[in-house]
Parts: C-alpha cells; sequence; structure tokens
C-alpha cells in the first residue's frame, strides 16, 4: 500500500466495478489483447473554473494503467505510455465532429499522478480543488505532439 503499484491495484479494482456498472463511459486501450490502461469519462455541463459560467467538459473519472505497467522493473506484459495513448484517443473522441463537446478535460488527481498530468499539459484549477484542467487548446497541442512523437518513433 501507499506505492504505485498499490495505487495502480486499487485503481484498477475501481476501474472494473465502475465499467461493469456503466460500460458505455469505459473507454480502454489494449496491446497483445491484454488491457494496457482504462479510464470512465463522464460527459457534463458545470463550473469548471470559479467566476465563469457553466462550460461542457470531460470528466476522467479514473483513469489507471495496468498494474504490471507500474512495476519498476519491466515484464513482459509491460507497455509503457498506455496512459498517454488512453488520453490521445479520449481527445480524439471528444474533439473529433460528430462530438458536440469542448475538448476540455477535467480530472481530481491523486498526488502521485500530479507530474504525470502536468507533463500532458493539464494545469491545476486554481480554486484549490484538487482539480486538474486540459483545455481544448491544451488537448489539441498534446495530441498534436503525441502524434509527432509516435509517428517517428
Amino acid at each position: 500500500m501507499r506505492t504505485k503499484f498499490g495505487d495502480c491495484m486499487g485503481k484498477s479494482r475501481g476501474l472494473l466495478e465502475a465499467a461493469y456498472d456503466n460500460p458505455t463511459m469505459f473507454r480502454g486501450v489494449t496491446n497483445n489483447n491484454m488491457l494496457q490502461a482504462g479510464a470512465i469519462i463522464e460527459y457534463g455541463i458545470g463550473q469548471i473554473y470559479l467566476y465563469e459560467g457553466r462550460q461542457q467538459h470531460v470528466l476522467l473519472d479514473i483513469v489507471c494503467s495496468a498494474p504490471w505497467n507500474c512495476l519498476t522493473r519491466s515484464i513482459p506484459e509491460t507497455c509503457k505510455g498506455a496512459a498517454e495513448w488512453l488520453l490521445a484517443d479520449i481527445i480524439r473522441e471528444i474533439t473529433s465532429p460528430p462530438s458536440q463537446v469542448s475538448g476540455i478535460l477535467k480530472v481530481a488527481a491523486i498526488p502521485r499522478a500530479i507530474d504525470f498530468y502536468q507533463r500532458l499539459g493539464f494545469e491545476e484549477n486554481p480554486d484549490g480543488s484538487r482539480e486538474m484542467i486540459l483545455t481544448e487548446e491544451k488537448a489539441l497541442q498534446f495530441l498534436e505532439e503525441h502524434t509527432r512523437h509516435w509517428r517517428q518513433g
């Protein structure tokens, strides 16, 4: 417990329960027929920042990588970068027609994941809510960089 692997295990359990209850909200990426990262997303309209009106957004309710991707040493099942691939897929989904949702993503990040989200362009919500926000502009920028990186690699 209180390790990156323990966090992955706990979040994976929550993800599986939520996916069972709400299968249309589940998003995932696989490699070699194994789930490598998953998320529960929720489309919503609400307040993103204090003193601003309500906006369309996508709440990343649960985001987690498969527990074997959280180990310090690689094993045959390891697929590094799976969570980034998952977020890129979600951004493509919400920014491509016929989607009527803006590209704003919102997540309540656990402290251990803040660096990961910041690296992708998320910023802490200044209202102190522990939420992190990825604006549509930053989402498209991340998607462009992600696509360029994987084309070169």
